[in-house]
């Protein structure tokens, strides 16, 4: 199940890839929204948070990347991505070992706050993604369909598979979970997305199959 790329250097490229089509995209909308609201006094209509809008922004963002990790690799989308049945007691397994991660990277998550908070913009940002009042299906679509499916792709199933061609699969979890946090450009999020890579890496390890973590919800923020 190995691939011949990526190799570090690749993965990095491939994170920046994420990085730089999310800016892209998400840069003319915030300014946007910014003219609206001084030249014609319209409320912020928050256009680059929207859930529709942020999952189209991320299907984009990591497809191209995944696209071109198949490319790499001369393999078809269904050639690339094994979707392996798992037994009932395993993802009873899988699953209380996720929510168990989970509990103790929300309190992790809590310490870190609590000596480091993070700026406003930061907090509404995150407040009209996952708490703002409406939206709860775009929100469902978003946090529970399209971002799951996107980053496990890309990170596990396209870069951590390269990696361990390269690399002992404990290097090989590591790089691809500090890659998986870095993308996310959020300090605050950095722990819990790292530690939350290294479980999903395991994971995949263990059951060949990049469908583990389509079953688990999104992280709870406290």
């Amino acid at each position: 199940r190995k691939l011949t790329s990526p190799g570090f250097g690749m993965a990095l490229v491939l994170s920046l890839m994420v990085i730089g089509i999310q800016t892209w995209m998400s840069v003319p909308l915030a300014l946007l929204d910014e003219v609206l609201a001084q030249q014609f006094h319209l409320p912020r209509a928050g256009l680059a948070q929207n859930p529709i809008v942020a999952g189209f922004i991320n299907v984009l963002a990591l497809g191209a990347p995944i696209a071109l990790g198949l490319y790499l690799n001369r393999l078809r989308f269904r050639e690339a991505f094994p979707l392996a049945p798992l037994p009932l007691s395993q993802v009873a397994a899988l699953a209380l070992t996720v929510i168990g991660a989970d509990l103790l990277l929300s309190e992790a998550d809590n310490l870190f706050r609590a000596v480091f908070p993070a700026p406003q913009f930061i907090v509404e940002a995150y407040k009209q993604i996952f708490t703002s009042e409406g939206n709860i299906v775009e929100r469902i679509f978003l946090l529970m369909i399209v971002a799951p499916i996107t980053e496990e792709l890309l990170f596990r199933g396209i870069i951590l598979r390269g990696l361990l061609n390269r690399h002992r699969p404990v290097t090989a979890i590591v790089l691809s979970s500090l890659l998986f946090a870095f993308v996310h450009l959020n300090p605050w999020q950095f722990i819990s997305a790292f530690w939350l890579g290294v479980v999903l890496g395991w994971c995949y390890l263990r059951t060949g199959s990049v469908n583990v973590s389509r079953s688990t919800p999104p992280r709870a923020r406290s």
